[in-house]
């Protein structure tokens, strides 16, 4: 067997569900099925003017077989933490982590007595030299678009959770006839479009090959055993249905052998798939995922090593296991480290060069009009909350949200900084100096305040000359009204 590991960087923002819904909210897997990889193959070689052999070989019997994207941590590529894997509850794998299979009655009275309550650590990845993460997602909102009427469709929106772009992904691909290793790599190599909204903003990923990796032969001991599901499994029973209780025969274990159900930690869901050849679903299937671990009994040792693939579907990524992996065979019933958080590795995303154009300064102009828009908001932002850090306290007893809020509704109103100002400080129409609230708004100096830092000229303590004050007052009077509700809520 040949096995070649490549790199999948993320270009933009990627969307992987495990559903197939349309509509809602749907939470990106924390990595790229293999089933996505072996599309990219496919849609360069499942051709009429290929031989049935080649298709069956390359996407269907497993004799090319395309694994699951993982986080890349310093050149590493990760691995779903295991679900025997348990921690104290308020801590976290950075901490303590206890292996729950070697946890006796007694060690689980003690922790009992000494108040301390075990969670499993169900996400994350990790790798072999002790580093940590948990890879975060950035989430957008989206609506379906009506061509008829130019518009948002009514009723149809859908939030995606999604891979963030930049960060560097590993993968491998497994093959057991070498011939079409140069087919594999050429169709891989460069830039696609996998996921959800590929014709959108999310989908990008350039693949590079990285190397030969050669998997650990380790063969079945006497005594209790450690497998790993490194991938997701897939198993059939006699009734030809998934199933997530496989037997040992299941496992390619010897005769004897025996799965130790009550010290395995094994997860199941439903697993949905999406083929655009046919543009529908297949069957839903029943897969036990990453992460688990089985502990099989063994009575003798054997002289055979055992396969690093079980159950069905191997083409797409499943059926990738360990045997007794280094981070399970501690004899203690905690591990004698604890993992580093660590950072997806990461590279910079930038666009290639190109010609230069009739066009550029047009669009030079709109980037720089657009680059500026952004700073400026930014530095209103930043000087009210400074406004608001200094002087809170004067406003927070006595001006309440309403008020605020009509403060900036004169802000809408204004056409220009001097409108502003008559309309909030004129001594016979301002908004400050009438009505009721003209005393609340007088004392502590709350009203001088205001105008002193809107419109004074010393510029050590007031405004910048280059900020729009109507914009300044918008936000101001909406964050100072948040606030004032706030407290009163909580009051």
């Amino acid at each position: 067997m040949k096995r070649i590991a490549f790199k999948c960087r993320l270009l933009t923002d990627v969307v992987i569900t495990s559903n197939a819904a349309t509509e809602g909210f749907h939470q990106s897997l924390d990595y790229i099925p293999g089933a996505k990889f072996l599309g990219i193959v496919a849609a360069a070689y499942y051709k009429d003017n290929e031989t049935d052999q080649k298709k069956l070989d390359l996407f269907h019997n497993g004799t090319v077989r395309f694994g699951d994207a993982h986080p890349l941590i310093d050149n590493q590529r990760s691995m779903k933490l295991p679900l025997p894997y348990f921690f104290p509850k308020g801590e976290s794998v950075e901490d303590t982590i206890y292996l729950d299979f070697n946890l006796g009655k007694a060690d689980r009275e003690k922790l009992t007595n000494d108040g301390i309550v075990l969670k499993q650590a169900r996400t994350g990845y990790f790798t072999e030299g002790k580093k940590y993460t948990n890879p975060k997602q950035a989430f957008s909102i989206k609506s379906a678009y009506d061509s008829d009427n130019r518009r948002a469709k009514d009723q149809q929106m859908y939030g995606y959770y999604a891979l963030k772009k930049g960060t560097e992904w590993c993968f491998h691909v497994d093959f057991d006839k070498e011939k079409y290793v140069n087919d594999v790599i050429k169709a891989l190599e460069g830039e696609h479009r996998v996921g959800r909204s590929r014709s959108a903003e999310y989908g990008l990923v350039e693949i590079s090959q990285t190397g030969d990796v050669i998997p650990l032969e380790k063969s079945l001991s006497a005594g209790t055993n450690y497998i790993y599901a490194e991938s997701n499994l897939c198993f059939y029973n006699e009734y030809l249905e998934t199933t997530g209780e496989p037997k040992g025969k299941d496992l390619l274990l010897p005769e004897g052998a025996t799965i130790n159900w009550e010290k395995s930690q094994i997860r199941t869901r439903i697993y949905q798939t999406w083929n655009r050849k046919r543009f529908n679903r297949d069957a839903d299937r029943l897969i036990i995922e990453k992460g688990s671990v089985f502990v099989v009994d063994v009575n003798h040792t054997s002289s055979e090593a055992y396969p690093h693939m079980l159950g069905k579907h191997q083409s797409e990524g499943f059926g990738r296991v360990l045997l007794n992996p280094e981070f399970l065979m501690e004899k203690d019933n905690k591990l004698s480290y604890s993992l580093e958080k660590s950072k997806i590795q990461q590279s910079a995303t930038s666009l290639s060069s190109v010609e230069n154009g009739t066009n550029d300064s047009i669009i030079r102009g709109y980037l720089n009009r657009a680059m500026g828009k952004v700073s400026t908001e930014d530095s209103i932002d930043l000087l009210v909350n400074e406004f608001i850090k200094n002087n809170w306290k004067t406003y927070k007893d006595g001006v309440t949200s309403s008020q605020w809020g009509q403060v900036r509704n004169y802000a809408n109103f204004a056409t220009s900084n001097d409108n502003l100002e008559q309309l909030l400080f004129e001594n016979d129409i301002g908004f400050f100096n009438r009505g009721q609230t003209e005393n609340i708004w007088r004392k502590k100096g709350r009203k001088k305040i205001l105008k002193d830092y809107i419109f004074g000229v010393n510029q050590d303590q007031s405004l910048p000359t280059n900020i729009d004050k109507i914009k300044f007052v918008k936000v101001l009077a909406a964050e100072m009204a948040k606030k004032a509700s706030h407290q009163k809520q909580n009051a």
